[in-house]
């Protein structure tokens, strides 16, 4: 669908660039980020978001790690904890948890090689997300060795993906009210 039709010209001496609309005969100068932002490689302009979820979209997440796996449920408006004690979960670290899955972002693309030698059958991270239409959001992830960043499996479009480890070990690091996840 196409959402705007413009043309890019010569850029001025702050390195911000003329642009005007197809058809128009305005010109304005943009700003000199519109430049990166053009001049992108293919990669940088595909959709990198692993997972995409507002709070309200959500009734069930699990995450695992490293053999121990943390349950949350929503249970009354209220997200609590599914575990022996059943408790209410800590407002902030949900909000943490729900800001970080509002958009969650690989940084880049695996190509068919790389990703044909990656493990994910025996995956050290998952995230499973139950929807409130009933349907599962599942993403797999396989450490690197030298534990840099993650591999990634998005399991609705099968595509395969490079994490930086740092938003990971911080988002499988939540502690939601004494749970603590195993450390890598």
């Amino acid at each position: 669908r196409l959402v705007a039709d413009f043309l890019v010209g010569k850029t001025d001496s702050e390195n911000r660039p003329y642009i005007k609309r197809a058809g128009v005969a305005d010109v304005t100068l943009a700003s000199p980020d519109f430049n990166t932002l053009i001049r992108q490689d293919l990669d940088g302009w595909k959709d990198k978001t692993l997972i995409a979820i507002d709070e309200k979209d959500a009734n069930r997440i699990a995450l695992e790690r490293a053999g121990d796996e943390t349950v949350l449920e929503r249970k009354d408006l209220k997200w609590r904890l599914a575990s022996s004690q059943d408790s209410e979960a800590d407002a902030l670290v949900l909000r943490t948890l729900f800001d970080q899955l509002k958009s969650l972002k690989a940084d880049r693309f695996l190509d068919s090689m790389e990703s044909s030698q990656v493990d994910f059958e025996n995956s050290d991270m998952k995230i499973s997300i139950r929807l409130t239409d009933g349907s599962l959001k599942a993403v797999v992830f396989k450490a690197l060795a030298d534990k840099s960043g993650y591999y990634a499996k998005d399991g609705d479009r099968n595509l395969t993906y490079f994490v930086s480890a740092l938003p990971l070990d911080n988002l499988f690091g939540l502690n939601f009210k004494g749970e603590k996840m195993g450390a890598q």
